[in-house]
């Protein structure tokens, strides 16, 4: 029996439209199957994040439980506890506090006496330029440029003028040069990270200088907290005196009580030579924290940096700014 050619055709035909709906059907699902993930991902991330800002909410409750009714500011105290993970559905949150007033705040650079601001002079470091000059000394780096150099830059950076401070500042002209030119900031610094754009300051020396250096928005007040000094990090009160070596910096951080020092018991800690510095200033409370939260949720990470204000008059907490975790 003689076959009809036109069978052949159409059952080719019936294969090629079977083929086509299998691929749009593969294509649909597949698309279908991505669309889900992307929505449960911005689920998960948003969900994150709000628990994020929850931790960021949980600071600010311990900081006004713990300082509330306390003269000092202490790593004894609720706040300071270090190493806490909650437990939260599908993941879990951490959350830990540091006093910003526990290490060098950079826009404190500025910081003048009264006849420095009556004078004026580019050529003359600044008293806040003169400690920074001795913390980077104190920390030995092996970095290029002397310590007076990465001060007057950083000066400059912060600065609202043109005028070069000294032989070693730079202002625009060395930055339009650059291949990639930008500005300088002429303004306070936001984050520790800016100093990664400052001339002289290399990658390495800002990686190292980080633990020692915070950053607290729109004050140029270099204060430090005694009693939040970490113990290994004697360089930042020996910075802050004249005739007061890193060794008797590290013994007085050791005989600090668990409580903290009071005024009294701090100054007979202190060398009869030694001198704070211009400009400086040694306290034993703190208005400023940083907040670090780390999220694990499902497949969404979320890592904030908050800065908080905490006002003891109103145990108000007010956030100053929200960064990246490397901040």
């Amino acid at each position: 029996m003689k076959q009809n050619p036109q069978q052949g055709v159409a059952l080719i035909m019936v294969l090629i439209i079977v083929a086509l709906v299998t691929i749009i059907s593969t294509q649909l699902i597949t698309e279908r199957n991505l669309q889900a993930r992307r929505t449960s991902n911005i689920i998960l991330a948003e969900n994150a994040w709000q628990f994020a800002v929850g931790a960021e909410t949980l600071a600010g409750i311990a900081l006004v439980k713990s300082l509330k009714n306390e003269d000092t500011v202490n790593l004894s105290q609720l706040w300071a506890s270090q190493g806490i993970v909650f437990p939260i559905e599908g993941g879990s949150l951490s959350a830990e506090l540091k006093d910003l007033r526990s290490c060098f705040n950079l826009n404190g650079v500025l910081t003048t006496t009264d006849k420095q601001d009556a004078e004026k002079d580019n050529d003359k470091a600044l008293a806040g330029e003169v400690i920074f000059t001795e913390l980077i000394k104190s920390l030995a780096f092996d970095q290029i440029l002397p310590a007076e150099a990465l001060a007057a830059r950083l000066r400059d950076w912060l600065d609202s003028d043109q005028q070069p401070s000294g032989f070693e500042g730079r202002e625009d002209y060395e930055y339009s040069g650059y291949t990639l030119p930008y500005r300088t900031g002429d303004t306070l610094l936001g984050s520790r990270t800016e100093l990664y754009t400052i001339s002289g300051f290399t990658a390495d020396l800002v990686a190292r200088l980080l633990p020692y250096v915070c950053v607290i928005p729109g004050v140029t007040e270099l204060v430090l907290n005694i009693n939040t000094i970490a113990v290994d990090q004697p360089e930042l009160l020996s910075s802050f005196y004249d005739k007061l070596d890193i060794n008797t910096a590290a013994s007085i951080l050791s005989a600090r009580p668990s409580e903290g020092f009071d005024k009294e018991g701090f100054d007979a800690q202190l060398p009869a030579e030694a001198v704070l510095r211009k400009g400086a200033k040694i306290d034993f409370i703190s208005p400023y924290f940083s907040v670090t939260a780390k999220v694990e949720l499902g497949r969404a990470n979320v890592n904030l940096k908050s800065l908080l204000q905490y006002d003891k008059q109103t145990s108000d907490i007010m956030v100053l700014a929200r960064l990246g975790i490397d901040d």
